[in-house]
């Protein structure tokens, strides 16, 4: 029985790929900023946020070099809520109540309710480009392309924001932000959708393109989990992600603590409501750095 309602899950998600590859889209930044080779950082941050929107900060020194993201992880102090706004970014535009550097959100609609974070970075190599891009989701479609690829170069995340249009907020039925590229073209595969899937929503992704000679792109991460945090192995010392998906095995539900993340040596998925016993299927794209 659960082979057959896998079966059909699968086929409605290859049917609802098929629909469409187009999006309302603008790419509002392009910059190339050097690094220095052969000494790339990482690090991250672990914080609390009183709730009262978002938070964030500078980053430290790193060589003049693009931060790419490895990590993020929240969890509401007061249990689980609805969801209106999730982001994890390095980038050099407008989210919320700060202006490049680093920034996190994770809020409903009311953004009173405070919560923990955690925030991981790897630097990028030296010939990274850094481009911003902004997608209006669509219920019936999961692949937006970003726009033409840089020849030689392949695309890791540096940061993503998942929001729901108005004052309003819903139910988390799935979320995903993965950048690749294909035929000459960077495509975003987004997911932030409750059971229904309509509300307005839209996402801001950030990513960089790395020249190939210094990036290896490594098994993709998948499999489905009881309802806990799943953990595992890891075989890199400079990961960074490309992307990440969670999605529940049935109804949507209100969220408490939700993260994606690579460090050296393992990985880590946390999708879970107050009660962590909802099944859901999970998928982590990453590759390995070269410095």
């Amino acid at each position: 029985m659960f082979n057959t309602v896998l079966k059909m899950r699968w086929n409605k998600m290859v049917a609802v790929l098929a629909i469409g590859l187009a999006a309302i889209l603008t790419i509002l930044a392009v910059s190339v900023v050097p690094a220095r080779a052969g000494s790339l950082q990482r690090g991250g941050f672990s914080q609390f946020s009183n709730g009262n929107g978002a938070h964030g900060g500078g980053l430290p020194a790193i060589n003049g070099g693009i931060a790419g993201l490895s990590g993020f992880r929240f969890n509401f102090k007061g249990g689980d809520h609805h969801i209106a706004s999730v982001a994890a970014t390095f980038d050099t535009s407008y989210i919320g109540s700060c202006e490049g550097s680093w920034c996190v959100l994770y809020t409903d609609k009311n953004h009173d309710d405070p919560f923990w974070y955690d925030m991981s970075w790897q630097e990028l190599p030296v010939g990274s480009i850094y481009k911003l891009s902004y997608v209006s989701l669509n219920s019936n479609t999961t692949i937006y392309r970003l726009g033409d690829a840089t020849p030689e170069t392949t695309p890791v995340l540096t940061g993503f924001r998942m929001s729901v249009n108005g004052y309003t907020d819903m139910h988390l039925d799935k979320i995903s932000a993965r950048v690749y590229t294909e035929n000459g073209s960077v495509y975003a595969y987004a997911w932030f959708d409750d059971d229904g899937g309509s509300k307005s929503r839209y996402a801001q992704i950030s990513y960089a393109e790395i020249p190939n000679a210094h990036i290896q792109i490594k098994p993709t991460i998948s499999g489905f989990s009881s309802g806990k945090e799943v953990s595992g192995s890891l075989d890199g010392q400079h990961p960074v992600l490309q992307g990440f998906g969670m999605m529940f095995w049935g109804n949507d539900h209100h969220i408490d603590r939700l993260g994606a993340q690579v460090t050296p040596g393992s990985w880590r998925i946390t999708f879970e409501d107050k009660k962590p016993d909802d099944r859901y299927q999970y998928w982590l794209y990453w590759a390995e750095i070269i410095p």
